[in-house]
């Protein structure tokens, strides 16, 4: 049985993945799904971006430091970035999706 997040996983995975999600087996779409849910970053973004942590949430770690030691552009970037959020969070997320399709690939 899949929950309710189950289900939003699987989308987020076959958006990311397209049709390579598609031909896996069903054990390698348990695995997949299995560690995405650990690795995935959610909505707390939105907190860090209020506290201008967000860029080192998702481990962009240079833009974080140019980010935070010009105050986030004198608050035009932070603003900005206010709009681009969800944009850098699906980047993430699916460069993680990626690298966990690349891994199960592998074993």
């Amino acid at each position: 049985m899949t929950t309710k997040s189950d289900k939003i996983i699987i989308n987020e995975l076959e958006e990311f993945l397209s049709s390579k999600f598609r031909r896996l087996s069903a054990t390698k779409k348990t695995e997949l799904v299995k560690e995405y849910k650990k690795r995935r970053k959610g909505d707390a973004i939105f907190v860090f971006w209020f506290f201008s942590f967000h860029y080192a949430y998702v481990g962009k770690w240079k833009r974080f430091f140019v980010f935070f030691f010009t105050l986030g552009g004198l608050c035009v970037w932070w603003l900005i970035d206010l709009f681009k959020l969800d944009t850098i969070l699906k980047e993430y997320n699916k460069k993680k999706a990626e690298e966990l399709f690349g891994k199960l690939q592998k074993t």
